[in-house]
C-alpha cells in the first residue's frame, strides 16, 4: 500500500467516525431542532468545521437528519443555505440507524 492509499483509508475511517459524532450529537436533541452552527460549535474539539459540515451534508442526503430555515421554519435543503442559517433535527431514520434497526457503512454507532 502506497501513501496515497495509507491518506484515503485514514480520511474515509475519520469520515465514520465523524458521522456517528455528529450523528450522537443529534440524537440527544432527538425532541427539538437545534442550530447546525450550534451542532458544529459542540463538536469543535473533535471534528473541524469543515469535517462536520461533510458529515451534515451526508447525514442529510442519506436521510438521517431534516433541516429547516430559522427564520421561517420552512423545510430545507442543506446545499441551498448557509449554515448559519440551518436548524435541523434526527429523523425516524437517524434514530433507526442508533438503535441498530438499520446499518450504514459510512457511520460508526
Amino acid at each position: 500500500m502506497n501513501d496515497k492509499e495509507t491518506l484515503a483509508r485514514m480520511n474515509r475511517a475519520g469520515f465514520i467516525k465523524n458521522n456517528g459524532r455528529v450523528l450522537r450529537a443529534m440524537i440527544l436533541l432527538e425532541k427539538n431542532f437545534k442550530k447546525l452552527s450550534e451542532i458544529i460549535y459542540a463538536l469543535e474539539v473533535n471534528v473541524s468545521e469543515d469535517e462536520c459540515v461533510k458529515c451534515l451534508n451526508y447525514l442529510f442526503e442519506s436521510g438521517y437528519i431534516r433541516c429547516r430555515q430559522i427564520k421561517n421554519k420552512e423545510n430545507a435543503d442543506i446545499s441551498d443555505f448557509d449554515i448559519d442559517e440551518l436548524e435541523a433535527k434526527i429523523t425516524q431514520k437517524g434514530t433507526w440507524l442508533m438503535e441498530g434497526v438499520i446499518t450504514d457503512e459510512l457511520i460508526e454507532v
